[in-house]
């Protein structure tokens, strides 16, 4: 049995990932693992980071603060239990450096996915999606679903219910960009529609300014001819394995606006892209694009990192 891994920090409005976890644990039949990192010294917070003197008083604080993660825990699990065809659902207190912790439980327990909630966009500053949730997105060893909560937090006692009907998947034209069909495939079923998009980009404004009409259709019209006819052999080879797929050639010069833009107009549930993965460059390395679109979208982003190899049977 699969398993989802679900990280929260004990908010509530990191709850707003367990709708969309319970939706993926359902459709994957995947067990949910709901986690919490109890981190080194919590507890010398209110202190300044000072030790205490005493001991014993600092082993107090350290049971408190288990107790409180146990109880937010507990009572997350508790809601998900009550939910008609609820998955089955396991819960683990984590210690040390939090993005550590996390990506080590996924290794351990070979999660299929992991599930976090970023903190909602503020501007030009990335600092909404939290270093938590950005370094889990870069260092995660399997895809990760980010979910930016809603401006108000999910109701304490029932949870909304989430359902993957319409998946939109941004391709590149690069073969590496397709080994996000990998984690996508195994989310679709016949009730599931998956819809290939690329966009379509005219010719720069500072070009357009010397082209001549002509000449910008004509390029137009190639851009259209290429994208559509890569869309086509992709669309075709999951069709032929018994997907329902449909694809969206969006004018746009900016790739993240045209996948926003495609997003809000066919009302998707999840977006799926990849990213460029880990490396010394640290979180430039998310990709500008899946950087823009988790920065701008209000919907689920599944998140795969590009491998060396690209994609296989497409």
């Amino acid at each position: 049995m699969p398993t989802l891994l679900v990280a929260l920090d004990g908010s509530s409005f990191a709850d707003a990932s367990l709708p969309v976890a319970v939706g993926l644990a359902r459709r994957l039949r995947a067990d949910l693992l709901l986690v919490s990192v109890l981190e080194t010294d919590p507890w010398r917070y209110a202190t300044g980071g000072a030790p205490f003197a005493d001991s014993r008083l600092e082993d107090e604080h350290a049971a408190e603060w288990r107790t409180a993660v146990r109880r937010y825990l507990d009572g997350a699990a508790a809601r998900i239990a009550m939910l008609t065809n609820a998955p089955v659902v396991q819960t683990r207190i984590l210690t040390g450096p939090v993005a550590d912790a996390i990506v080590g439980c996924a290794t351990a327990v070979n999660a299929a996915m992991l599930v976090v909630t970023t903190h909602g966009r503020g501007g030009p500053s990335r600092a909404w999606l939290g270093s938590v949730a950005d370094a889990l997105i870069r260092l995660s060893p399997v895809p990760v679903v980010a979910v930016r909560p809603a401006d108000a937090p999910p109701s304490l006692h029932a949870l909304p219910e989430w359902q993957l009907r319409r998946v939109l998947v941004p391709l590149d034209g690069s073969p590496h960009s397709e080994c996000i069909l990998g984690p996508v495939r195994a989310l679709l079923d016949e009730s599931t529609e998956c819809v290939l998009m690329r966009a379509v980009s005219p010719l720069h404004p500072m070009l357009r300014a010397v082209a001549t009409g002509s000449e910008y259709e004509r390029d137009l019209a190639e851009q259209r001819v290429i994208v559509t006819s890569y869309l086509s052999r992709i669309e075709g080879t999951l069709q032929h394995e018994g997907m329902a797929v449909s694809h969206c050639a969006h004018e746009e010069f900016d790739p993240p606006r045209a996948i926003c833009e495609c997003a809000d107009s066919l009302g998707v549930d999840l977006i799926a892209l990849a990213t460029r993965g880990r490396g010394p460059v640290g979180r430039l390395l998310l990709g500008s694009v899946a950087d823009k679109v988790l920065r701008t979208t209000n919907r689920p982003v599944l998140l795969a990192r590009m491998t060396d190899t690209p994609a296989s049977g497409t």
